[in-house]
């Protein structure tokens, strides 16, 4: 049996969250949450997740320094989706020089954020296999 894609999404909009787990899960994802930079940094460390989708605008830190701390304390960080609201031409360009795989703006197309996770899935199947074997 292949084992479903793990995704981690970080942001403080609870419903928001809410609704992309159940579709993400709808697509044959699993899925694990977090709230602030700090406890999805302690679960990506922990989960091997095979993508991550954050916010810009986190409880405790900006999304570009929570990136910057994956890139830091992962051998091999996942690729990133940040899914934002009112984010600038800086703010995109920021993203892109850390290494986001995508950015996303609210309000978003669903359909379109899923065809970014199946790219960014497609790419890092190396690290889904890796999760299984370990």
């Amino acid at each position: 049996m292949t084992p479903r894609p793990l995704i981690l999404i970080v942001d403080d909009d609870a419903q928001l969250t809410h609704v992309l787990q159940l579709r993400l899960e709808s697509a044959g994802c699993a899925v694990v949450l977090a709230r602030a930079a700090n406890e999805a940094l302690r679960v990506a460390q922990a989960e091997c997740p095979d993508l991550i989708i954050t916010d810009l605008h986190l409880i405790d830190e900006r999304g570009f320094e929570f990136h910057r701390l994956l890139n830091e304390r992962l051998a091999s960080p996942p690729p990133v989706i940040y899914l934002t609201g009112g984010a600038s031409t800086e703010d995109q360009c920021e993203a892109l020089s850390l290494g986001a795989s995508a950015f996303v703006t609210k309000p978003f197309d669903f359909a379109e954020l899923l065809r970014q996770v199946q790219q960014c899935l497609r790419i890092g199947r190396g690290r889904m296999q890796e999760r299984t074997l370990a």
